[in-house]
């Protein structure tokens, strides 16, 4: 007769039959999870198979928990002789916990188990016979869709456990065979589902064919919702474990009890797996799939090994999330997140069955790091399945995570530099630092080594330093440029860091050697142009101009509060300005700022209607030969509102304005640079304005409701300044605030707004138009400080012009119209357009005839077809009848590559270009021609 033992007690007890026992249990525990879920009010329960009597008996619906406490019987129906009943004082089943639990006297037909109700049967197994330690076990002995197993106190649903410890050391037994019970198999990590299901017992494995899918489930943890120390899990209080606090437990706080929740980590698909329960392995045959939240597998066949989940496949294919797509005959992954790759290649997006990759790099060992690197040996670079060019050995970061490493190289080929190849390395210092090294090499002119280095440890606090130097050893003479130096480098940084109260430093460096570097060496990754964009996209201000001589360098600290705003600053200029036959210039030095300090502000005069607010400098000039010296500037104005009426705006202010200098010359100075004046010059001024206007506005609605249409205001008005005429010739010549225009004259004009409300709200339209009276002949400077007299008596009429007459649609308009017989003296006409597919054109038109300026610039960008697209980028010279820039482009792209052709064409050079894009991994392969 079978028994029930207790290892740690030594205690045995008669069982029933398992025939009898494993129908009448899985009756009633189908019973159970088939009830109304309502509480049984009776002190019995009544199945097709059992009877189940109690002092009382209560069942949790939310918890699906049944507990029956006080002289618990489970009487058979059955009249076998085999069948006997089991008694005990307290009994829980939590369906979702799928624990079964008796305590207290447990009884089966009288035979009591030498337990009390505090302790907890530990180590039950069932027996073929009786006699204690000595007697022979059954590994798993299954009751219908439950089994007694090595669980402490518990009787839990049939699953793949493995054998306790007396019975490994159990005679061996004749392999048997029993179906799995249903198509699916459960533990409390895994689960199966299959077709069918075999288990074999000895040695314990499961053997699943047809649609079987593995998923590895772990637990959420649930949110607390009792106070610190207070017993969270309604189990537990169920069970009244010894360490919990005593707590009573009400239906209504069960029933608030969530159930756990599970999340599936990992899912395999197959045809055919295997699973060893003694070694945790899976073998797996036919369409293996491996779906995680990192990625998927595919493989025709692979070996998992569950613990860790590594494993290894066959004829295997991997793609992980911001990661390469990589193809192998043989893929193992040895760890989290690393596999090695054996006869494989690498591509960046995934291809259909059978197809082609319109690039692959193909090695014969591929090691995919943790850390987000691919070290590839023996690698081969191949377009359409053709191999283009071989590295013996390559490391690329397969992520968009920063990562060290070698970046894709960069190669080129021009008429000036011939041949060059540019390796670039990527540094990733920590989560703030990186840095990056460009070691360049060019055919005709030498190694050119470039590095860059950025940190950024907050979004306002961040900067980029680069650096380029080339020992050239291209002559001028051969080519078009006229440069005389052979160390050529650029020097490029931005920097912007706050600190303290609202502080802000921002530091500029632009750096260069002669006035041709940045138009030579303006392509590639550390070339001007994507330089310049760059330091645009991530600090909103880029570098002058390529052709700029003049070049600023500048270090700020600022910081404004109350109205009031102070900025020092330090201003240094790269002049790299050369005569016709390059060399360079020594008159006229630009001015140093070392350094400038300005203070400005406005605060109301107490409770009066005055204002008092003010512009204030300090400047020491500085340049290598010619004067310079101190300037200090004060401008104090007080301003007012007029009450002239209700519906007038009008405001009045005076200031006055005293510049003080301190002039001295330096270096060598020769001509005009040379200051032979006096050294402390002074300059008072006083200037008033005064301003009448008045606004008016209506609302025009559309479709005759008064949900949507147009604001139109209109904003006269008409406003005089006078500054006194004052003799400035004696005055050092630093920059504007050194020429005060004379003024003494009305302006007048207007402002007109129309605004769209509604579903939408927008500016539609803006209009200004202004013009100068001017009551006596002015004195007014030109950009260079020389006098010119204004004798007449108006001025030119301004006009400025912004429309937005449809989505994705903008026109600008500016002009000045001469009234004494010159007509329009200038236009500038901006126009752009973009559709929703991605075409754009932008139009800019120019002209000003006292700067001998005529010119007419187009861009555009036009989608040809599916995978096409155009670009056009033109700058015309009407004055000079010459094009200054064409640059035409023809891209085709895919969803992992692309491939450029381009024409380029100044007057200086033309260029072929053909540019092809590889996604995600690292720079683009470029190739260029120069031609002439």
């Amino acid at each position: 007769m079978p028994i029930l033992y207790n290892k740690e007690f030594d205690v045995t007890i008669p069982l029933p039959q398992p025939l009898t026992l494993r129908r009448s249990l899985a009756t009633i525990f189908l019973s159970v999870l088939l009830s109304s879920g309502q509480a049984m009010a009776s002190d019995s329960v009544s199945t097709k198979d059992w009877d189940i009597t109690a002092d009382k008996i209560i069942q949790y619906d939310d918890q699906e928990t049944l507990v029956a406490t006080g002289h618990v019987v489970l009487v058979p129906k059955e009249k076998e002789e085999t069948a006997q009943k089991i008694q005990g004082d307290w009994l829980a089943y939590d369906l979702n916990a799928e624990k079964l639990k008796l305590r207290g006297n447990i009884k089966i037909n009288g035979a009591e188990n030498g337990v009390d109700s505090s302790a907890a049967i530990n180590d039950i197994i069932i027996s073929q016979q009786a006699g204690g330690k000595n007697s022979h076990y059954l590994p798993l002995t299954t009751l219908g869709a439950w089994s007694i197993a090595s669980k402490k106190g518990t009787l839990v649903p049939a699953k793949v456990i493995r054998a306790s410890k007396e019975a490994t050391e159990a005679p061996k037994a004749r392999p048997t065979t029993k179906p799995a019970p249903g198509n699916m198999i459960s533990t409390e990590e895994w689960n199966i589902t299959a077709d069918k299901l075999t288990r074999f017992q000895n040695p314990s494995s499961i053997v699943a064919t047809g649609n079987v899918v593995l998923k590895k489930r772990e637990l959420i943890p649930p949110a607390p919702t009792a106070s610190p120390g207070q017993a969270t899990s309604p189990w537990h209080d169920l069970l009244q474990e010894p360490n919990q606090a005593p707590k009573k437990t009400t239906v209504a706080q069960s029933n608030s009890t969530a159930p756990p929740q599970y999340r599936t980590t990992t899912t395999i698909h197959t045809d055919w797996l295997a699973y060893d329960v003694e070694r945790g392995m899976i073998k797996a045959k036919g369409n293996v799939l491996i779906e995680s939240d990192k990625g998927i597998l595919t493989a025709a066949k692979g070996e998992i090994k569950l613990e860790d989940e590594t494993g290894t496949f066959h004829d295997a294919s991997l793609r992980q999330e911001d990661m390469l797509y990589l193809e192998g005959k043989k893929i193992a992954r040895t760890g989290y997140d690393t596999y090695r790759i054996e006869d494989g290649w690498v591509i960046t997006c995934k291809l259909e069955e059978g197809e082609t990759p319109p690039w692959a790099i193909v090695s014969s060992e591929t090691d995919i790091k943790q850390d987000g690197y691919a070290v590839l040996k023996h690698a081969r670079f191949h377009v359409k399945g053709v191999p283009v060019f071989y590295l013996p050995y390559m490391i690329i970061p397969i992520n968009q995570t920063r990562k060290t490493g070698f970046l894709y190289p960069e190669m080129s080929a021009s008429s000036n530099s011939g041949f060059g190849l540019n390796l670039p390395f990527f540094w990733a210092i920590s989560d703030s630092t990186d840095a990056s090294l460009y070691p360049q090499y060019y055919a005709r002119r030498g190694f050119m080594p470039g590095t860059e280095f950025r940190y950024a440890t907050s979004a306002d606090k961040k900067g980029t330093f680069n650096a380029t130097y080339l020992h050239d050893k291209l002559e001028s003479s051969e080519t078009k440029y006229t440069y005389q130096n052979s160390d050529r480098y650029w020097i490029r940084a931005k920097s912007d860091h706050t600190f303290g109260d609202g502080w802000l430093a921002r530091l500029d460096l632009d750096i260069v050697s002669d006035k041709d570097y940045l138009q030579e060496f303006d392509s590639g990754i550390d070339g001007y142009d994507q330089n310049n964009v760059r330091y645009l996209d991530n600090f909103g201000r880029g570098f002058a101009n390529d052709t700029e001589m003049l070049r600023n360098n500048t270090f700020k600290v600022m910081k404004g509060w109350n109205n009031m705003f102070l900025e020092m600053e330090v201003l240094g200029v790269n002049d790299v300005r050369t005569d016709a036959d390059g060399k360079r210039i020594k008159t006229d030095n630009p001015f140093w700022k070392l350094p400038s300090i300005t203070y400005s502000g406005a605060i109301p005069l107490g409770e009066t209607a005055l204002t008092f607010d003010w512009d204030s400098g300090y400047v020491n000039y500085w340049r290598e030969d010619g004067y310079g010296g101190h300037r200090f500037d004060l401008h104090p104005k007080i301003s007012t509102n007029l009450p002239l009426s209700e519906y007038l705006e009008s405001r009045a202010e005076l200031g006055l304005r005293d510049t003080y200098y301190m002039v001295e010359n330096y270096g060598d100075p020769v001509g005009a640079d040379e200051w032979t004046k006096g050294t402390t010059p002074n300059r008072l001024l006083y200037d008033f304005e005064v301003e009448v206007a008045t606004t008016v506005e209506r609302d025009f609605y559309s479709s005759g409701t008064e949900d949507s249409g147009f604001t139109h205001q209109i904003r006269p008005y008409v406003r005089y300044n006078f500054v006194p005429e004052e003799d400035q010739e004696n005055l050092p010549f630093f920059d504007s605030t050194d020429r005060i225009d004379q003024q003494n004259g009305v302006t007048y004009g207007f402002d007109t707004y129309l605004n769209q409300f509604g579903s939408t709200k927008k500016e539609y339209a803006h209009l200004e138009v202004k013009q100068t009276y001017y009551l006596d002949d002015v004195i007014q400077y030109d950009d260079n400080g020389k006098l010119d007299l204004v004798t007449d008596d108006l001025s030119e009429i301004e006009a400025k012009l912004k429309w937005y007459p449809w989505r994705n649609t903008y026109l600008s308009y500016k002009t000045e119209y001469d009234v004494y017989g010159e007509g329009f003296v200038s236009h500038t006409l901006t126009t752009s357009y973009k559709t929703d597919r991605g075409d754009s054109v932008a139009l800019q038109y120019s002209k000003r005839d006292e700067d001998d300026i005529d010119e007419i610039n187009g861009y555009f960008k036009l989608y040809l077809a599916d995978n096409w697209f155009t670009q056009i980028d033109i700058e015309h010279s009407i004055f000079d009848n010459e094009t200054q820039v064409a640059d035409f482009s023809l891209t085709y792209t895919q969803p992992c590559w692309s491939v450029t052709m381009g024409y380029e064409s100044t007057p200086e050079d033309e260029k072929l270009l053909l540019v092809f894009t590889l996604a995600n991994i690292g720079l683009p392969i470029s190739a260029g021609a120069g031609i002439r």
